[in-house]
């Protein structure tokens, strides 16, 4: 063989060794799915928060870099934290759900929320992303997905992943939940 078959057998392995720590296939997992939450909204110019479950399916950790709203209709993005679950006395996990007030709501739960950019989740843990949303005009208002960027360690490129949970603002929460289905 000559000094170019050598050269490519070299790369070759050079390249398969470089890449074979890199997970492939999606490595958080979101909600996917047509399951729609709706809060009531309230009179006056308030967040209203919506908890969003992520788990890190990879054996490798994930670092966090932004959350941005997909299809999204009359509703814009105030804020988005990462709440890790709390470990209750009973043995159980409370994760982040849906309110119109995180601190009053539960104090201890919602003091343990972090920056989404560098949050670093560790392989086979669940966070729920605290996703604040503001109604534009009206009193409603909705969100079809929502899309993360994060990385995987060891890979030199972003990956996305894309919940399809739906998040509703209405005044009537049985009748908006009631349209479209």
């Amino acid at each position: 063989m000559g000094n170019k078959g050598t050269a490519w057998i070299a790369w070759s392995l050079l390249t398969a060794a470089s890449t074979a720590g890199c997970a492939v296939g999606p490595s958080l997992e979101v909600p996917d799915n047509s399951t729609r939450i709706c809060q009531s909204t309230l009179a006056g110019d308030t967040d209203y928060w919506f908890g969003v479950p992520i788990t890190n399916t990879s054996p490798h950790a994930i670092t966090l870099k932004s959350v941005q709203l997909g299809e999204h209709d009359h509703v814009k993005l105030s804020d988005v934290m990462v709440v890790p679950p709390m470990r209750l006395e009973d043995g159980t996990t409370l994760g982040f759900g849906v309110t119109h007030d995180p601190a009053a709501q539960n104090a201890a739960l919602w003091a343990g929320r972090q920056p989404v950019a560098a949050y670093r989740i560790p392989p086979t843990a669940t966070v729920s992303l605290a996703i604040a949303l503001r109604p534009e005009a009206d009193d409603t208002g909705s969100v079809a997905s929502e899309v993360i960027t994060y990385r995987v360690d060891g890979e030199p490129r972003d990956r996305t992943a894309t919940s399809r949970l739906t998040l509703v603002l209405a005044s009537d929460c049985p009748a908006a939940l009631e349209e479209d289905v």
